[in-house]
């Protein structure tokens, strides 16, 4: 995918990995091709599309932003771009999808791929795609595998725990590693996106 990104042209950097990996607001999805489960290697990528949730900001956030006279803090570009442009205090409260970077294998560019690619991103966002599970679902899952840690009895002895388990921890090959790509059909949207009849 990421080289799909470097012959598009997008200015890149060794950060955008570690952004597309580790930051909770972006999302990468990848178009495939249909896969057999005789192919031994993974796919080519057709299509691949980078994205950032943004919106649902506080009121609180806008109104400190503006205080400091931030006219356009870091992240969430498209409200405070809206907010700044409209006097409405409410785009900022909206939730929504922005394209970081879209980028198609440059064999199958004009040919409808990207397109495609958006429609069913577009689809998959509203909870049209038939398997898509929403959002109650992935926060219950979330406070399942939460429920399992145990709570720190205090904070101070807790601390000096973590600094001494630090000198000892051994590095050592994860024994369960989540698969590199996975159908679009068993993910959970990232967020409820409202679809335009609910707004």
């Amino acid at each position: 995918m990421q080289s799909l990104f470097v012959s598009s042209h997008y200015k890149n950097s060794p950060n955008d990995l570690l952004l597309m990996s580790d930051a909770p607001k972006h999302h990468v999805f990848a178009l495939l091709p249909p896969l057999s489960k005789s192919q031994g290697r993974l796919p080519e990528v057709l299509v691949s599309i980078q994205v950032c949730a943004e919106g649902r900001l506080s009121r609180s956030a806008q109104s400190q932003a503006l205080r400091r006279g931030e006219m356009r803090p870091s992240g969430d570009m498209i409200p405070w771009t809206l907010g700044q442009q409209y006097p409405d205090s409410s785009f900022g409260s909206l939730a929504g999808v922005r394209v970081v970077r879209i980028a198609c294998h440059p064999s199958l560019q004009r040919k409808g791929y990207a397109t495609e690619a958006l429609k069913q991103l577009e689809a998959f966002l509203e909870g049209k795609m038939a398997g898509a599970a929403d959002d109650d679902e992935e926060s219950s899952s979330d406070e399942e595998e939460s429920g399992d840690e145990e709570p720190a009895a205090d904070s101070a002895e807790s601390t000096a725990n973590k600094t001494a388990a630090l000198h000892t921890e051994r590095i050592a090959p994860k024994k369960s590693v989540a698969p590199l790509l996975s159908k679009l059909s068993g993910k959970s949207r990232p967020t409820r996106y409202p679809s335009a009849r609910e707004r």
